[in-house]
Order: structure tokens, then sequence, then C-alpha cells
């Protein structure tokens, strides 16, 4: 069983308590890894290392074209190591997969995409139309820098691409940031933590840490150098983040909860609508905020939609993830 270890200032370290935790293949039920169970010392150290970076300047000083360009290369270095993401990301997460390659995929892109809008489209500096007041006459502008050491807290139904989001967005602004996974599914996020090492991007800029959410997430989100938190999950937890967050007066994006509805119309084709309802409740088994998890048919068409859908349901034969589903 493969070990995996934290990624804290440019170097791979266990938790400072020595306490391990034991990631599981959810198709199987048997383990799969185990990764260190950090506490406060391990944020401690995680966001003292991403300050120091920050500070430095060694990356938010960079120019928006050195930046870019070694982002581009990480993203290089994570093609690499695709094949081996996708295999562990399906067995830690239960995700199909068929999906996760193309997520992996998309992830990829998203990061080239990043890091070239914030070199070339990305309104670093704007000047307003309104100029002056009546007291005194001048040039009024925006000037946007980045906001320093960011918090992401991923869910456990995307790992990786939640991993590739969190950080792209945060160091392609020049920030730094420390990324903690969901205690289930940290694995993905270890194994890219090895890309940023073998990458120029500057020790102490992305930092990975895992454990208890209770535990190191709290710590996280207390932390006085901490500048910005970005939290998808539950409402209640996010309710809980926001508190947190407020102590400090941190930036703060929360996305949270919530329920997505398919709407049929009478005039549908409803073998099409009734095969769109199911991919939609049933893609990545289920586990994706905008699941369709409400349906809203016309009482006209009610039963018979029921009916076809009820059939569907029963004729799908879910396997094991790393084989190809098809429903």
């Amino acid at each position: 069983m493969e070990h995996f270890k934290m990624f804290i200032g440019g170097k791979f370290v266990d938790a400072k308590s020595g306490k391990t935790m034991q990631c599981v293949d959810p198709g199987t039920g048997q383990p799969l890894a185990t990764v260190p169970r950090g506490g406060a010392a391990d944020a401690d150290a995680a966001v003292k290392a991403a300050r120091k970076a920050f500070d430095s300047g060694a990356w938010s000083g960079l120019s928006l074209q050195e930046r870019s360009e070694i982002i581009m290369e990480w993203a290089d270095l994570l093609d690499m190591e695709s094949t081996r993401l996708t295999i562990h990301e399906s067995q830690n997460s239960g995700a199909p997969v068929s999906g996760v390659g193309g997520v992996l995929w998309l992830g990829g892109m998203t990061i080239r995409n990043l890091a070239w809008y914030a070199t070339n489209k990305f309104p670093w500096q704007e000047e307003l139309k309104q100029t002056g007041s009546i007291w005194a006459w001048g040039t009024n502008t925006i000037i946007r820098e980045p906001v320093g050491v960011c918090v992401g807290i991923i869910p456990w139904n995307t790992p990786v691409l939640a991993a590739i989001w969190n950080i792209t967005h945060a160091i392609a602004m020049g920030n730094t940031i420390v990324l903690k996974p969901a205690s289930d599914t940290p694995v993905s996020a270890l194994i890219m933590a090895e890309t940023v090492a073998k990458s120029r991007i500057p020790k102490g800029v992305v930092n990975i840490v895992t454990g208890p959410g209770g535990e190191i997430g709290e710590a996280l989100c207390r932390h006085p150098l901490v500048d910005k938190i970005s939290f998808t999950g539950s409402t209640e937890v996010g309710q809980r983040i926001m508190s947190l967050g407020s102590e400090t007066v941190k930036k703060v994006t929360l996305e949270l909860g919530g329920k997505s509805a398919n709407i049929v119309l009478e005039d549908a084709d409803i073998d099409c609508a009734v095969d769109g309802a199911l991919v939609a409740i049933m893609y990545n088994t289920g586990q994706i905020c905008s699941a369709g998890s409400r349906l809203l048919v016309p009482r006209s068409i009610y039963d018979q939609f029921l009916t076809r859908l009820k059939k569907r349901v029963e004729d799908v034969k879910p396997g094991y993830q790393l084989s190809l589903i098809h429903i």
C-alpha cells in the first residue's frame, strides 16, 4: 500500500504528530493508500511557508509573462502524469475512469487558459471614465494586485479538477496557496504536488496538507496570516467557515449545496428526455454539484415519463469504476 506525504514549503513531509489516515477504494472497500493526518501545527507550517513565499516576491514579483510560462510548463508535467492521476483518482473517489480522463484533459486546458487570460486579458489596471470630483480634479485608476495567501478547501466528488481550479486561479494572479483536499480523497492532489515539485514554481507557492476538516481546516481558516479562503461543500460547513474567516476579516468565497432542476416540456421527445434525466442524476455516480436532483414534468405526460424512467433505471447495471460504465 502506497504512502503519500504532504507538500509544505517545497518539501514532502509527514504530519508533525506522525499520525496517518487510510484512504479506501469505494469500489472494493479495500485500503488504497495512507496519507498524513495533519493538524494545527501542520496548517501553521503550510501557511507560514506560503506567506514567506508571497512576501519574498519570488512569485508575486515575477512578470505576468514569466508566471504564465511557468504555469504552462506545469500543465505539461501534469499531462505526463495523466494516466497515473486518472487511475488513482478513480480508485480513490469511485468516479468512473472514463469520466476522470476527460476531467483531467479539461483541467489541463483550464490551467493553460487561466495562465493566458491572466497575462493577456485580465484588467490589472483600469482607468475610470469619470475623473475627479467637485473637490479635487484628477484621474481615478483601479490597480488590481494579488491578495496574498489563499486557502482552498475542496470537496470529494471531483478532487483533481477542484484542486486544479483552486491552485491555478490563485497562482495565476500571483498569490500563494495552501490546498486542503477532502479527507477521503486526497491522493490525486498529493500526486499533483509531485508535478509542482518538478516545475519551476518556487517553493512555498503551492502547499498541500491533509487531515480532518474539523482540525486542520479550522486551523487554516483561523490563521491570521491567511488572506483568502475558498470553500466548496455543504451549507453547514460553509457557514462555519464564513464565521471563522470573519474573525480576521478574510475574503471568503463559498460554493455551497444546491438543487439543480431538469425541466421537461410537453412537446419533448420523451425517450431523449428520459435518457437526459438519467444521465443528469447518475453522471459521476450522482456525486456532482450540478446533478439533476429535481425533475419537473408536466402532469399531461407525468405517468408516461415516470414509467419509462423507472424502466431505464432498472436496466442500469453499475460496475467497478475502473471498468467502462454504460447506462
